[in-house]
């Protein structure tokens, strides 16, 4: 059923007979009944009026100007109303508004005897130039209108082009890819989506083509160009995904073109060093090798099955550390990855005990609850740095290399003991087990397997699964 308004505005600017002619005090009142009949009646502002609809006597008619100031307090007090509502899309060359509207009387054409409605937004989804998505709502939050939104809105971006946002190649835009690009209106090739290390490639306008130069050091080996593009393609394929890391330090360094290329065909598992290593700290290292090691050593260490285990991680975080100790310190060893680990510890040891043993560590209540104690172990957290160093030093690893992280809360090591005896650590970041070793980064035993997983299952499985189910 139709609602009945009542709408003021100012008469002076109509037009009419002494339109710019004259200016007046007057209002217009416009009544528009649920019947359909309307008056449009000029009067002064503090005349009052008793109106009744000529056609059906209807006295009660709502105050369109006080729901298009404020739609949530009219509504909460107009509770006997039945709004009509529906979807709406909006853009300009600042934004595009996903909408879920009803219409309103907003103004009149006296001339005519119109009554002009508009549509009046209780629920928006915005997507701006900037790449922001801004989510508001009059009303409390409703999941059915809130996905409706952000369908139409995604069905938009496909039918229309909006902001200069990289041709999709027949792949369905979504909001987040589509928000990527407006905030990296610099990147002018699609593919650059699934590039996840973004940042190396600065500010200035670049395609693919000369992004990939850029990764391979400006090389101009056909071989080497070869080689770069089927890696990237095969990392694509793999992972969904493109990670140039390795790429940039390993052809920043090596001369040898075929070492180049066989590197480049080796298969990408480097997820685990990409969250903790850049590619300044990988040039560095892989700089430093070449004072004492051949480039075929140096890529021979790349391809062996430990570099890409925690230990391989923990020898560049160990480098990365404290590269000026290790430089001055450092003894020629093997050039494998548990040796020049080791070598690093020790390097870097009596430095990093001054650093460490008078600063404390503190935890949130959620990280401190995993430490538990049972029949069979105690589950700690290192409280200051001094224990954290002594952990590392009975585990004879690396584990103190990451004070700074855990100090920062970008990860957390527990230690499981047994009888005051250390048996293992393990490292956990966004609920999941990142790494665990006993001595000498062995490998835990069936029994310590066992210890963890029904540890992990209790206070981080359960977390994982809640978190899934809210994405």
């Amino acid at each position: 059923m139709m609602i009945a308004w009542k709408l003021i505005t100012d008469f002076d600017k109509q037009r009419h007979l002494f339109f710019k002619k004259i200016e007046t005090d007057y209002i217009l009142e416009t009544y528009i009944c649920s019947c359909g009949h309307r008056d449009f009646i000029i009067k002064y502002p503090e005349q009052k009026l008793d109106y009744i609809c000529k056609s059906c006597e209807n006295i009660k008619f709502y105050d369109a100007n006080s729901a298009w100031k404020n739609i949530e307090n009219f509504q909460h007090q107009n509770l006997d109303l039945e709004f009509s509502y529906e979807y709406d899309i909006q853009s300009d060359e600042d934004a595009i508004s996903s909408l879920y509207v009803t219409r309103i009387p907003k103004d009149i054409d006296f001339s005519s005897r119109k009554v002009i409605y508009s549509k009046k937004p209780v629920y928006s989804l915005t997507l701006g130039i900037d790449g922001e998505l801004k989510e508001n709502y009059s009303f409390s939050f409703d999941e059915k209108i809130s996905s409706q939104l952000k369908k139409n809105l995604t069905s938009y971006l496909n039918q229309n082009s909006f902001f200069h946002i990289p041709d999709s190649k027949d792949k369905e835009l979504n909001l987040t890819i589509a928000s990527f690009f407006l905030k990296n209106k610099h990147l002018r090739d699609f593919d650059f989506y699934y590039w996840d290390d973004i940042d190396n490639l600065g500010n200035s306008e670049i395609y693919l083509d000369t992004a990939l130069k850029e990764v391979s050091n400006f090389r101009e080996e056909k071989s080497i160009q070869v080689a770069l593009y089927k890696n990237y393609l095969a990392q694509l394929d793999k992972y969904g995904k493109f990670n140039s890391l390795f790429i940039r330090a390993f052809t920043q360094v090596i001369n040898d073109v075929n070492i180049i290329v066989s590197f480049l065909k080796l298969d990408f598992e480097y997820s685990f060093l990409r969250d903790t290593i850049n590619s300044t700290n990988l040039y560095y290292f892989i700089n430093f090798l070449k004072r004492d090691y051949t480039e075929k050593q140096i890529l021979r260490l790349f391809t062996k099955d430990d570099f890409n285990t925690g230990i391989g991680r923990d020898m560049i975080s160990e480098f990365s550390y404290d590269m000026g100790i290790i430089e001055i310190k450092f003894r020629k060893v093997p050039c494998k990855v548990e040796a020049l680990h080791d070598e690093f510890v020790r390097c870097s040891k009596e430095e990093r005990y001054r650093y460490m043993q008078n600063q404390k560590l503190s935890y949130s209540k959620a990280e401190m609850k995993p430490c538990i104690e049972t029949n069979s172990y105690q589950v700690k957290l290192p409280k200051t740095g001094k224990e954290l160093f002594d952990w590392a030093d009975a585990l004879q690893n690396c584990m103190a290399g990451y004070f700074d992280m855990i100090k920062n809360h970008g990860t957390t090591i527990y230690a499981f003991f047994q009888e005051d005896v250390l048996l293992f650590a393990v490292e956990i970041c966004d609920n999941e087990v990142i790494q665990a070793s006993g001595k000498y980064n062995a490998d835990l035993t069936l029994r310590e397997n066992e210890m963890l997983t029904k540890w992990f299952e209790l206070f981080f499985q359960k977390e994982t699964q809640r978190l899934d189910n809210v994405a």
